[in-house]
């Protein structure tokens, strides 16, 4: 993967657009991958105007950010650019980002472990855990889509010791399927109706 300077149009809060210069991702052959990382804007009247030590990534056919929150350089911005390429067809218009996507999960799982590629000397070790009670109530999406955001949050401020990464993926994969089959619900139930 490459990166080429070049204008890409986006879009702000009120949805206008703008153009700004990006890095927008070629694989090696040349074919844009459908991402650009750039910082980001305040949006005047006159001029888009960068913000201080915040990048971000920006899907280009749909003009929008991948995901809310910035990161700090724009060498922690490609190395999770480069994290998320493969993760769907970037080019194909809007991707599926809903908040209980998986997509979304990995995007934000992405950002945090370029951060840490980027940064690993300001990571701590997490602290044992230990459950002290069962749980209340079964596993549904929404509380493993809640669990899993507030660990990739979580690993902003800490490092994700090596003997969870299994159970992270586990977590990612089974989110997944529970995703797949409340999609085959819906649409089995409008089949229905």
């Amino acid at each position: 993967m490459r990166f080429e300077l070049q204008p890409i149009t986006m879009l702000d809060a009120r949805d206008r657009r703008h153009t700004v210069d990006a890095l927008v991702a070629m694989q090696d052959d040349g074919i844009p991958i459908g991402l650009a990382a750039h910082p980001v804007y305040r949006f005047s009247p006159d001029t888009p105007t960068p913000v201080a030590a915040q990048y971000t990534i920006t899907h280009q056919l749909s003009g929008l950010r991948v995901y809310r929150e910035p990161v700090a350089t724009e060498g922690i911005a490609c190395q999770w650019l480069e994290r998320i390429a493969p993760l769907t067809d970037w080019t194909h218009p809007a991707p599926r980002l809903r908040p209980q996507s998986t997509l979304r999960l990995l995007v934000m799982l992405a950002r945090v472990q370029a951060m840490e590629v980027c940064n690993e000397d300001r990571l701590e070790e997490v602290p044992s855990i230990v459950p002290n009670r069962p749980p209340a109530q079964p596993l549904t999406l929404e509380s493993l889509t809640a669990l899993i955001d507030w660990m990739i949050y979580a690993m902003e401020y800490v490092a994700l010791p090596q003997e969870a990464v299994p159970a992270l993926e586990q977590e990612l994969a089974l989110h997944a399927t529970l995703v797949r089959a409340s999609e085959r619900a819906v649409q089995e139930q409008a089949v229905v109706s």
